[in-house]
């Protein structure tokens, strides 16, 4: 059985994963932190989503202080049974696990679910995909419940010698930002985990597309990657988006 002090942590506050989609990161970010506060609020009879949900760093904080029930979805089958394992009977009671791809995965009933929370994840989708996965959060969401995203930004130092070419892109194409050969970019020490593919978005372009679908934008900011290897002198090498169905 593996345990969460048998993943090695490679950088700081970052645990490896499994499936070489980089880290969970164990300092949450504000967005996360805001996840958990408002899913911390909700009923019994409230469902909140975890995309990415990893070990559990937003999931745990949840079903140990809430009341709501959590879907958590994960690529690896692993990084959710480590999750599991560090529940209390009561908790797990709460808690429904979901191996597999995000949107594909994901079956709800449109007008279910209060609150989804998706950090890290569309770096890794294509843009089609982000559409769809927007789409698909839109429809499950109840009348004011929330979309929480954080994702890579263009302004990430490892793909600088990417800048130019992102934006040749920009004036013809949709997603300028689909690398389909990160690894070019990466340092040696990020090879191993770190996959070919990677989607750099910018926060206009982002909320641009949640508008297009209905959703009102709370609140857009920008924020400085805890990573000291891709952190950028503007301190926007991440995008923090908070949206909500009318």
């Amino acid at each position: 059985m593996l345990e969460l002090n048998e993943i090695k942590i490679f950088s700081g506050e970052k645990v490896a994963t499994q499936n070489r989609t980089g880290a969970m990161v164990t300092n949450l970010s504000d967005i996360s932190k805001q996840f958990i506060k408002d899913a911390c609020q909700l009923d019994e009879k409230d469902t909140v989503v975890d995309v990415g949900c990893c070990y559990g760093v937003a999931s745990l904080p949840i079903l140990k202080n809430g009341k709501c029930q959590i879907i958590g979805i994960d690529l690896a089958k692993e990084h959710l049974q480590v999750l599991e394992d560090q529940l209390l009977s009561q908790e797990k009671s709460r808690f429904k696990a979901i191996t597999g791809k995000f949107p594909d995965i994901f079956k709800a009933n449109q007008d279910s679910i209060m609150a989804i929370h998706a950090s890290h994840l569309l770096q890794f989708l294509r843009g089609q995909e982000i559409e769809i996965a927007l789409k698909v959060c839109y429809l499950a969401l109840k009348s004011h419940g929330k979309l929480y995203i954080s994702t890579t930004s263009i302004h990430l130092p490892w793909a600088k010698d990417f800048i130019s070419e992102y934006y040749k892109r920009k004036k013809i194409e949709r997603w300028p930002g689909e690398i389909h050969n990160f690894k070019l970019y990466t340092p040696c020490e990020a090879q191993n985990y770190i996959q070919d593919f990677f989607h750099l978005l910018s926060k206009s372009q982002l909320v641009e597309e949640m508008k297009k679908i209905g959703f009102e934008i709370e609140h857009a900011f920008s924020y400085e990657t805890d990573n000291p290897t891709q952190q950028a002198d503007d301190g926007k090498e991440m995008i923090a988006i908070i949206a909500y169905k009318p």
